[in-house]
């Protein structure tokens, strides 16, 4: 409801968190896997071009493929962070109010991030 906004954020910020929480909910009732396509569909971070050569549109396809599984195995909180700054390419500040969290644990909590989806793929490229 509207008369819940109480100023203290960013208008943008608390419908976000709205969104985001509506989103988490209905995930964890129907417990489906976050699309990372989807989320990259929507946010329209994609990047492509006409004149990209077949087999280089094919590597980054690939490649695509491998961060969407890598993105599944990590936790929920690293997931939904690098959605929102790389995907989304949400301020710092924004994260930090959309998930209640500060700015310094956006900040640890994206570095812990990145490294567990570094990780991630590292492990899937040593797989025979």
């Amino acid at each position: 409801k509207l008369d819940t906004f109480q100023q203290n954020s960013k208008f943008f910020t608390w419908i976000h968190r709205i969104a985001f929480n509506a989103a988490l909910s209905r995930r964890r009732r129907r417990r489906v896997t976050v699309s990372v396509e989807q989320s990259r569909e929507d946010t329209g971070n994609e990047p492509e071009s006409d004149d990209d050569a077949p087999d280089d549109r094919m590597m980054r396809e690939e490649r695509v493929g491998e961060v969407q599984r890598a993105l599944l195995e990590l936790t929920e909180d690293h997931r939904a962070i690098l959605i929102l700054r790389e995907m989304q390419e949400m301020a710092y500040e924004d994260i930090a109010d959309v998930l209640n969290i500060s700015i310094g644990t956006v900040r640890s909590r994206l570095s812990r991030a990145r490294n567990a989806l570094r990780d991630q793929l590292l492990k899937m490229q040593a797989e025979p």
